[in-house]
């Protein structure tokens, strides 16, 4: 799948950008890696973006990680998928911190999927 070929996607790395050019928040963060990539193993500037390990970083202080939930997830392209297809999707491209127990906290709470999610306990037997 192609970074910019879903509309969605290509307005969160639009959003991303936008926030890494914020002097506040974001350009920190850009400078620091830039100017000494040694102290951050793993992470990357390239065309304004920040990327650990060729993916991209949502920083923590973004309302971006609800949207990329959604959009992974709810979504009609997401289609409610289950943990494990949500997280193989959302990490192949986006990174932060503590990811999957942001995705389980999300998706445990998701109303449609706890209206439809089947019944996983034995039943009880005759007393």
């Amino acid at each position: 799948m192609a970074l910019l070929t879903l509309q969605p996607v290509a307005a969160i790395i639009q959003a991303l950008r936008d926030f890494y050019q914020n002097p506040k928040e974001g350009l920190f963060l850009v400078h620091a890696i830039s100017s000494n990539p040694s102290s951050h193993q793993g992470y990357s500037v390239r065309e304004e973006l920040v990327f650990c390990h060729s993916k991209l970083v949502v920083p923590e202080t973004s309302t971006l990680r609800s949207l990329l939930l959604q959009e992974f997830h709810a979504s009609p392209t997401g289609g409610h998928a289950g943990i494990q297809q949500t997280y193989a999707r959302l990490s192949a491209l986006f990174y932060w911190p503590l990811m999957g127990q942001s995705m389980v906290s999300f998706i445990k709470v998701c109303l449609s999927c706890q209206a439809v999610k089947p019944i996983t306990k034995a039943p009880q037997g005759s007393l």
